[in-house]
């Protein structure tokens, strides 16, 4: 009895290992078969790590660093290092991760099959998670099973453990998905969920209600056939993707990889890990087919027509099924070019290239310089046409070159031609100047530029607290960015604008003026946008912007962001949106347009109508006094709400202080007035620039204390009580900005000086060019700059030397494009309004009926009528009508005359 337990271990041990020797020699060569799908494959890959002390012949252990990644939000480019792939000993493969080494680059631990042929199959592994402690600091990282040709063609499955382990998830994606949630099963739902013993192959592991717990080890399964890709979490489907005619699933042969990995990402594994973090994996049960092997299967069913097949499910198989040479070579698509085609390309090409040829031969020959030397030839300088530009920004005069002392007024742009956007020429008047207030637009519009730049490539550069490649980065964002690189400079766009909208009916009182702004406005703004943001939709169908996926990982920006419209109907859909949408609130088209300003078309739609309502309300209140406090009232009103109304009726008060009450003129005359409010005005431009300065240097954040005194819109309470406390979003106004566009807007107006700078003749080169700039910059940085920056990226080429040849390459196309784009945006909207106008005032042409001039019964007549017609009597060699037939034709065409 002493040496029964002896001899059941000895018994036990002599079984299991007769079973292996038994399943080592067994004959699999008629495939394997699986119970639960019903498919048979050819190939396998088996191997458990605990009984193992390498890695077996048929894995790669992986070496490499990515120079990029195509993530929207990986802001960490993957590496891959041998020393990160460890078998510990104790049962299981261990793939490391470590914590980010500079610049941006995390080294993980993976390996790969080293068969590249593999082509459906039923895989699986018993995977453990990063572990779960208490530390965060080793958080944030993912074990990935995938089988992965290229970015189109992969299934995946990933475990992540996010930096708070609540959120821990298993994500399952096929091609090129984002990754959202709505794609994976959560850690909780998981251990919550029984187990399906029917396709669960665990050999150990799982809880006593039957349940895994995904942070220990647990079995993933893929499951990729020709039709469908199943995704299985400890025995249960947790998504299927069916095929839709072989074009929705992966479909070429490929190898399968196992790796473990972070890059960053806030809305996946979140992370890297700021220490060592370990996923591990204990076995790997491969049954596939093969590309190469394609004349197996064939007769696969002669030739073991009386063989069992090998189960899949049988956990006591081990080892791989040999492959040859050929099996290792990456699979290459056959060139299915046809030379049909090649006739059609070259008529293409030569199309092309006549039009090009005929587009720069009359751009030369109608080239702007030659008009202007022309008019300068001919003693035109002083009274050159002043053109009325109403872009999506503003609604502005282009500028004439002229000397503070011969500066016009504004009345002159109100007097123009019958369609209001055209302005007659008139004699210099030496009076204050009032174009002042649309030059400077041009400097803002460049700022908003170079702000779009810095946050899509340099993001360090605008946003507090940004990673940074460089130390200047920093100071820039220190020094320079409080100045140049923010929304304050946004704001003026929406004071200039007022002026041009109320200006008229303010001076004559006639509702003609408020009639001509309503009806011209949404289509002057609309048709160009709509336009242009027709061409991007097109070109971002086309993949033009395909490589802006790939910059996150090299400017470490997650802010730009560009999607398609899925279909036309939503195309149409957000041009409506934009036009009706009610602000605060941002328009969904701003996400399928490139860098999203689109958003401030929806304030200046909207605000058109509280310009010109409030512009009657104030044209009936005569008392002065009461007047500033109807616009004091309605100013903070709109400032406590959140509003960009406020800096509407800001710029509503000084237009009116313009023209009502000329004080400018007034200014003029009295030095002790004039010089004190031109120093207040300094003071509030100062002021608002303080409030972004002191930020920087001060643990004081003057936005974000302002934001939070203003009331939630959901719950009435004020912000700081409630979860939206905090930095105010891009698209909300503060109050430093409002000081700035006042202080600003009225320097402009006042300081001859100003005006001066702003004359200066590159500035009034761009100035027509303001809504193209607007429209188009997006567009550029987006495709041309993301594409130039992965391609110098992948040739190793310093960010410090890239980003600047993308700038200034960048730039250098904008300004190509402006003088094919402009004329085109001023067509589309300037010359269609003009007729919008015109059938509006002009009194429609009397109607006619559909037969006019004809009979309105010529095809409905009588049949007695038709046997009357007008019959001849030959006389002699001629023809003699009759009298009665006369009359009586006359009476059946209305008496009409023969």
């Amino acid at each position: 009895m002493h040496y029964l337990p002896a001899l059941v271990f000895f018994a036990i041990i002599s079984f299991l290992t007769s079973a292996t020797i038994l399943d080592t020699n067994r004959n699999c060569s008629c495939g394997f078969y699986d119970v639960q799908t019903g498919h048979t494959f050819t190939e396998s890959i088996i191997v458990y790590f605990n009984e193992t002390s390498s890695i077996p012949h048929g894995f790669v252990i992986e070496d490499y660093e990515n120079k990029y990644e195509k993530d929207w939000n990986a802001i960490y480019r993957q590496g891959a290092s041998p020393v990160n792939v460890v078998l510990n000993g104790s049962g299981s493969l261990d793939l490391l991760v470590t914590p980010p080494i500079k610049p941006h680059l995390v080294e993980g631990g993976g390996i790969r099959t080293r068969r590249r042929d593999i082509q459906h199959g039923t895989f699986r592994a018993w995977l453990r998670a990063p572990m779960s402690t208490s530390r965060t600091s080793a958080h944030g990282s993912a074990i990935s099973m995938m089988w992965q040709y290229n970015e189109t063609e992969v299934a995946e499955v990933s475990v992540m453990n996010t930096n708070v382990p609540s959120d821990a998830w298993i994500g399952t994606f096929i091609n090129n998905e984002f990754t959202t949630r709505e794609l994976g099963v959560n850690f909780s739902t998981i251990i919550e969920t029984p187990s399906t013993d029917k396709s669960y192959t665990t050999l150990d592991g799982g809880l006593a209600n039957q349940t895994a717990d995904p942070w220990d080890y647990t079995e993933y399964r893929l499951d990729w056939s020709r039709d469908v890709v199943d995704f299985f979490v400890a025995g249960n489907l947790t998504r299927s993707v069916p095929s839709v005619d072989n074009r929705g699933i992966p479909s070429v042969p490929s190898p399968f990889y196992f790796k473990h990995w972070s890059t960053g990402n806030r809305f996946t594994m979140q992370g890297p890990p700021e220490e060592q973090a370990v996923a591990s994996i204990g076995w790997i049960r491969m049954f596939f087919n093969s590309s190469s092997t394609q004349d197996a299967r064939s007769d696969l069913a002669a030739r073991c027509w009386n063989i069992d097949p090998c189960m899949v499910d049988d956990i006591s198989l081990r080892g791989a099924t040999p492959f040859e040479d050929h099996s290792v070579l990456q699979w290459k698509q056959a060139d299915n070019k046809s030379i049909k085609r090649t006739p059609a390309l070259w008529i293409s090409v030569i199309c092309i290239s006549i039009s090009s040829c005929l587009l720069l031969h009359a751009f030369i020959r109608r080239a702007p310089w030659r008009k202007h030397a022309k008019g300068n030839s001919q003693g035109q300088a002083n009274a050159a046409p002043v053109q009325q530009l109403e872009s999506g920004l503003i609604e502005t005069p282009t500028p004439v070159f002229e000397p503070p002392s011969t500066q016009r007024t504004s009345s002159e742009y109100e007097n123009g031609s019958k369609d209001g956007l055209t302005i007659s020429i008139s004699d210099p008047s030496p009076s204050t100047s009032v174009w002042g207030d649309s030059t400077h637009l041009a400097i803002c519009a460049l700022l908003v530029t170079v702000m779009h730049f810095g946050l899509t490539f340099v993001p360090a550069m605008v946003v507090p607290g940004a990673p940074r490649h460089y130390e200047s980065e920093y100071w820039a964002q220190q020094i320079i960015a409080p100045f140049v690189l923010n929304q304050m400079w946004l704001g003026v766009f929406f004071t200039t604008s007022v002026r041009f909208l109320v200006a008229g009916y303010l001076r004559r009182g006639n509702m003609l003026d408020v009639a001509k702004a309503a009806v011209r406005r949404t289509p002057r703004l609309m048709i160009p946008v709509a336009s242009i943001a027709l061409l991007e939709y097109f070109v971002i169908d086309c993949g033009a912007t395909s490589y802006l996926r790939y910059i996150p990982s090299l400017t470490w920006s997650t802010w730009p962001y560009v999607t398609r419209f899925p279909t036309v109907g939503h195309y149409i859909s957000g041009v409506l949106e934009l036009i009706y949408l009610v602000p605060n609130a941002v328009p969904q088209i701003t996400f399928n347009y490139c860098t999203g300003v689109l958003w401030t078309i929806a304030v200046q739609l909207q605000g058109t109508w509280i310009v010109l309502c409030g512009a009657v309300v104030v044209y009936e209140i005569k008392t002065p006094w009461k007047r500033m406090c109807y616009y004091l009232i309605c100013i903070t009103s709109h400032w406590y709400a959140q509003s960009w109304g406020s800096y509407l009726w800001l710029g509503l008060l000084l237009t009116d202080l313009d023209v009502t009450y000329k004080y400018k003129q007034w200014l003029n005359a009295r030095p002790a007035a004039y010089y004190p409010l031109l120093t207040f005005c300094w003071i509030c431009v100062a002021a608002g620039f303080s409030a972004n300065i002191i930020a920087n240097w001060l643990p004081f954040n003057f936005p974000a204390y302002e934001h939070n005194i203003h009331p939630d819109a959901d719950t009435g309470e004020p912000l700081w009580n409630t979860a939206n406390a905090g930095y105010p979003a891009y698209h909300i106004p503060r109050l430093n900005g409002l000081l700035f566009a006042g202080g600003m807007q009225a320097i402009v107006e006042l300081s001859p000086t100003v005006q001066y700078v702003l004359s200066l003749p590159f500035l009034m080169v761009l100035f027509p060019h303001i809504f193209t700039i607007y429209l188009m910059h997006g567009l550029v940085f987006w495709s041309w700059g993301s594409w130039l920056m992965v391609f110098l990226a992948n040739r190793s080429i310093s960010y410090g030397i890239n980003v600047t040849v993308v700038g200034v390459t960048s730039y250098l196309v904008l300004f190509a494009i402006l003088p094919i784009v402009t004329p085109i945006i001023e067509a589309l909207g300037k010359d269609i309004t003009s007729m919008v106008w015109m059938t509006a005032i002009e009194k429609s042409p009397p109607k006619h009926r559909t037969l006019f001039p004809f009979p309105k019964d010529l095809l409905h007549r009588p049949e007695q009528e038709n046997n009357a017609e007008i019959t001849t009597e030959s006389v002699g060699n001629g023809s003699v009508m009759s009298s009665e037939k006369v009359v009586a034709r006359g009476k059946t065409t209305g008496g009409s005359e023969v």
